[in-house]
């Protein structure tokens, strides 16, 4: 995930987008295990929904301008007691910029999951962003990217 060359090479999209409103956290996968102390307990896969709105498409066409959800792998767990992430992975904040790496999945929606899915980038508005070291990086990777591994693609929802 560190290749960013390899990294968009194996995503459906790269783009950057406001994120406007975090709508909390869904679990995916739920199974009982047994706590340190022999007691069941319920764990699940954390997924955060955020709804944003796409600035700039650098790979792939997403609609621009109008609001629709993401999922971002990654949370508060089950239990409400942690938050449960890839290492080196963050979770976007409200009001922030950043360039996501996206997965179509095969129901339309939109995955960002892994470290270096999401990258804060920093500007008021279009021009700085678009002016930016982070975007001309995944510009770059976008134009440079490599195809590592083979895996069934899909389309996004929300496709111009």
């Amino acid at each position: 995930m560190d290749n960013k060359n390899e990294v968009v090479g194996l995503v459906d999209y790269v783009f950057v987008a406001k994120v406007i409103h975090n709508k909390g956290t869904i679990h995916k996968d739920i199974v009982t295990m047994e706590d340190e102390d022999g007691k069941p307990t319920e764990v699940g896969s954390p997924y955060t929904t955020y709804t944003i709105e796409v600035v700039d498409n650098i790979k792939g066409k997403l609609k621009k301008n109008i609001p629709f959800d993401i999922l971002k792998q990654g949370g508060i767990t089950l239990n409400g007691q942690a938050i449960q992430m890839f290492e080196q992975d963050v979770l976007p904040e409200v009001g922030e910029y950043y360039v996501f790496l996206g997965y179509a999945q095969s129901d339309g929606s939109l995955l960002i999951s892994g470290p270096n899915s999401n990258v804060r980038i920093k500007g008021a508005d279009e021009q700085e962003i678009v002016s930016s070291d982070v975007y001309r990086t995944y510009q770059e990777a976008v134009e440079n990217q490599i195809v590592t591994v083979k895996r069934e693609r899909f389309t996004s929802d929300f496709e111009e």
